[in-house]
């Protein structure tokens, strides 16, 4: 009896491959140098926010399926979201609230960094 047999694998996407087709490696060497980490948070910082930048909180992000405990996970980002309603003033898109609860380390502060990366209180 294989997986197959036991457990039912239809409609759920756990792959985290992108769309685009596969980057062909050669043996040149990189032209430039990688950017160093504070680099990295240097331009992301200052990238226009997903928020600001898109009208849908769906519009440039890919769907995945993630499965909950409904008594613990659930009731942490109901929490999560009235503190983000709380804090920002202004309507809050739980498809954010989950994105930034997933980015952060569910702490109240690093969830709060990560809705404002975001774009939430971009124009405070």
């Amino acid at each position: 009896m294989g997986k197959q047999d036991r457990y039912n694998l239809e409609g759920a996407d756990d792959s985290f491959e992108s769309d685009t087709a596969a980057v062909e490696t050669t043996s040149e060497e990189p032209t430039t140098e990688p950017k160093t980490e504070k680099e990295q948070d240097s331009s992301r910082s200052d990238e226009i926010p997903h928020r600001v930048r898109y009208d849908s909180p769906k519009d440039g992000r890919k769907a995945k399926t993630f499965y909950l405990d409904t008594d613990e996970d659930l009731a942490r980002l109901r929490e999560l979201q009235s503190l983000a309603e709380t804090e920002f003033e202004e309507t809050v898109h739980r498809l954010d609230v989950y994105l930034a609860a997933f980015r952060s380390d569910l702490s109240d502060d690093g969830f709060l960094q990560e809705m404002q990366r975001m774009g939430y209180g971009y124009f405070d």
